[in-house]
């Protein structure tokens, strides 16, 4: 199996931070924001990662290289145009796949986790024929509070309802894609979410609760906070 991190975005709400680099750059304690992931990977036994870039796109080659360092191989995706999350993704998927049967994994550039991922993948790799994704929840953080699907039972389907409801949970930005879910995607931009709701209304999409340490790492507040979590528990 392999993984994909997404890395294109402009990084708007971190500057002046990202002025000159892409945010999966951006130092969170001691290391790049981006090789807590590759680190996450490797240890799951992940070997190749395709990483899409479009903004300061020459940067994340620089810094990362061809991933010897963690025991992987990186490849890059360069989008001359922003693509949007799925555009991205389907833009990537020689990369990734080489059957619209064949899983791979997406998780964000620009979130700080703790999920064990080794766990998590063995759990959710054997997908039912009909099953396109499976998508980590988690508790709504405060700047999230309505999130963004139900979930009735902790590995069951994704629904969507009322803002108001009280299962409602938010993705966590890390998903196992089936590539068949990309399969009728022109090139181009293309968002996400309406790809999402459209099997999701189809019970095509599972969910699964994540408890551990979350941050979407989105401005330059929440990465003091992060920086502040990190030098205090030590965990970089």
């Amino acid at each position: 199996m392999k993984a994909m991190i997404l890395g294109a975005g402009l990084g708007k709400r971190m500057r002046p931070l990202t002025n000159n680099l892409p945010k999966p750059l951006v130092r969170a304690g001691k290391k790049m924001l981006i090789e807590y992931h590759l680190e996450a990977l490797a240890n799951a036994g992940f070997k190749d990662v395709v990483i899409n870039t479009h903004w300061c796109a020459d940067k994340m080659p620089e810094a990362l290289g061809d991933g010897c360092k963690w025991g992987l191989s990186l490849h890059y995706s360069r989008e001359t145009e922003l693509l949007e999350t799925a555009g991205g993704i389907n833009k990537a998927l020689p990369l990734l796949c080489d059957t619209p049967d064949d899983i791979f994994l997406v998780i964000n550039g620009d979130i700080y986790c703790e999920f064990k991922l080794d766990n998590w993948v063995a759990a959710q790799r054997e997908f039912c024929p009909k099953q396109t994704a499976c998508l980590a929840m988690i508790e709504n953080p405060k700047q999230h509070p309505d999130g963004d699907f139900s979930l009735e039972s902790d590995g069951g389907p994704l629904s969507l309802s009322d803002p108001s409801a009280s299962n409602r949970y938010t993705y966590a930005g890390l998903a196992l894609f089936k590539a068949r879910f990309f399969s009728d995607l022109d090139e181009g931009l293309m968002p996400l979410a309406p790809l999402l709701k459209k099997d999701i209304q189809a019970g095509k999409i599972l969910g699964t609760v994540m408890n551990e340490m979350w941050v979407d790492v989105g401005t330059p507040e929440r990465l003091d906070a992060l920086n502040h979590y990190l030098q205090s528990s030590h965990n970089e």
